[in-house]
């Protein structure tokens, strides 16, 4: 799984973990429904939408999320999309929201279900080149699909710290900064093409960390 899956469910769940959200039964749950999650209960907003959120999951009801604010509601939705691997999820959000929206969910479930196939679905061009350099980080011949391959090279070499990814770079200068950005060992720095940039990589690398 790449370092980015689930980062909406991790940021929706935290706190509810912290304020006891997460390990009570569905009796409990229902009784939280009745009040728990309101603000008097819980420190902040932020608290209380992540309160709903883990509800939501919980009890396997996206509908606790219309309760959460207009902002929040969105993560909320996609974050139970996410944990249910469910496209129909992102499909309201859509109706709700707007494309952009739905293509963010598409890319959280096509993570989770390290699903490629998920992100043709997106008509967006930018959105579905995200989406390929995402389930790429477990799999690099993903980025051979993106329309911007070296792109997504660099991504996953960044989200890797892989300097092995950035050499399938074709764009010299793109392959340069990677492996200039990337490079702990002088063989790195020696791949780079541009004299000036490759000896400023070595002379980066001699000079003692404090």
């Amino acid at each position: 799984m790449s370092k980015i899956k689930l980062v909406i469910l991790l940021s929706l769940l935290s706190t509810a973990i912290l304020t006891g959200c997460v390990n009570r039964n569905k009796d409990q749950i229902k009784t939280r429904e009745l009040g728990y999650c309101e603000s008097k209960y819980l420190p902040d907003s932020r608290a209380v939408n992540r309160c709903y959120a883990d509800d939501a999951i919980k009890s396997n009801n996206v509908t606790i999320c219309d309760k959460q604010s207009p902002l929040s509601k969105p993560m909320c939705y996609t974050g139970f999309a996410t944990e249910r691997q469910n496209l129909t999820i992102c499909d309201q959000l859509e109706q709700l929201y707007n494309e952009s929206t739905k293509n963010d969910c598409y890319i959280f479930v096509a993570d989770a279900k390290n699903d490629s196939s998920i992100c043709n679905l997106i008509s967006n061009q930018k959105n579905r080149d995200r989406c390929y350099s995402s389930l790429a980080t477990d799999d690099l011949e993903i980025c051979k699909k993106s329309s911007t391959p070296d792109t997504c090279y660099h991504l996953v070499a960044i989200s890797l710290k892989n300097t092995e990814v950035c050499t399938k770079i074709t764009d010299t200068t793109s392959k340069d900064s990677c492996l200039f950005v990337l490079a702990t060992k002088e063989k790195d720095c020696e791949k780079i093409s541009e004299d000036f940039m490759r000896s400023h990589c070595l002379e980066n690398l001699r000079i003692p960390n404090n």
